[in-house]
């Protein structure tokens, strides 16, 4: 995987991206966490716990995916850690309408 460039797009344009996070996040409340904050920013897609840790899908415009990253990275639940980090750019186009 590798990490998406942000300075390549534009506020406004409408991408999605595979969010791989890694550490202590799984039974702590990161999901729920992540799913609020993509309401919030208006960003559709999922997200899922797996062997590796937790792994959001995301679409919606430029601006808000770097804004979900941001905040799920700042407001983590009190017994969440987030030790890495992977961004993948998804092609094609986003199937749901709500996180």
């Amino acid at each position: 995987m590798t990490t998406l460039p942000t300075t390549s797009m534009m506020d406004g344009e409408m991408r999605g991206e595979r969010i791989r996070i890694r550490g202590v996040v799984q039974g702590v409340g990161f999901r729920p966490t992540v799913w609020r904050i993509a309401t919030e920013l208006g960003v559709a897609g999922s997200v899922h716990n797996d062997g590796q840790g937790v792994l959001i899908e995301a679409w919606g415009e430029s601006g808000a995916i770097e804004q979900l990253l941001q905040r799920v990275t700042s407001e983590l639940p009190p017994l969440a850690r987030i030790d890495s980090v992977e961004r993948t750019e998804l092609s094609g186009l986003c199937s749901q309408s709500h996180f």
